[in-house]
């Protein structure tokens, strides 16, 4: 009987000692992440992609937003969109035109205060952008006159193309 006692003991000590030397990962609730993107096959020429990470916003510190591997914006404040402009309150849109026609992996990953992380990955097909209408193809000039720290002042350009419109300011910055 004590030796049965004195094994239950020492059972329990062995397990005490294992959970409290677990990674925190295994004693926490798992992140998850999901994306507006889930479930779609092929993607449109431009659309919201939001992510919808499942713990409380206070927790995490960024969410990524990958396009085939590589980082293409960073979000820190929710709703998590791709090409937000972060607090004015503007959602942006994936425009999928600059991508070669095919398939692509489009991972969000959020980033907790803690340093864990989750991601969630969706493969889908983008389609070839359709060229501009002619009587708006090309390249088009404006001269623009305004508060130098604004904008710069002199000639600009727009041009539209397959990939979609380009806007070259006069300092070549691309803006």
């Amino acid at each position: 009987m004590l030796g049965r006692r004195l094994f239950s003991v020492a059972v329990a000590v062995v397990a005490v000692i294992v959970a409290s030397s677990a990674p925190a990962s295994l004693t926490t609730q798992s992140v998850k992440i999901t994306s507006s993107l889930d479930g779609k096959k092929v993607l449109p020429l431009r659309i919201r992609w939001l992510a919808h990470p499942r713990v409380p916003t206070g927790r995490i510190s960024k969410v990524d937003f990958l396009i085939d591997g590589k980082l293409r914006c960073v979000e820190r404040y929710a709703p998590y969109n791709y090409s937000s402009d972060e607090r004015h309150g503007h959602l942006g849109y994936l425009v999928t035109t600059w991508l070669m026609p095919g398939k692509h992996r489009f991972t969000v990953r959020v980033v907790l205060a803690t340093g864990r992380s989750a991601s969630d990955t969706v493969a889908a097909r983008v389609l070839p952008a359709p060229k501009p209408p002619a009587a708006l193809a090309g390249k088009w000039h404006r001269m623009v006159t305004a508060d130098p720290e604004l904008v710069p002042s002199g000639i600009w350009e727009i041009v539209f193309d397959r990939i979609g419109s380009w806007d070259l300011d006069p300092a070549g910055s691309g803006s």
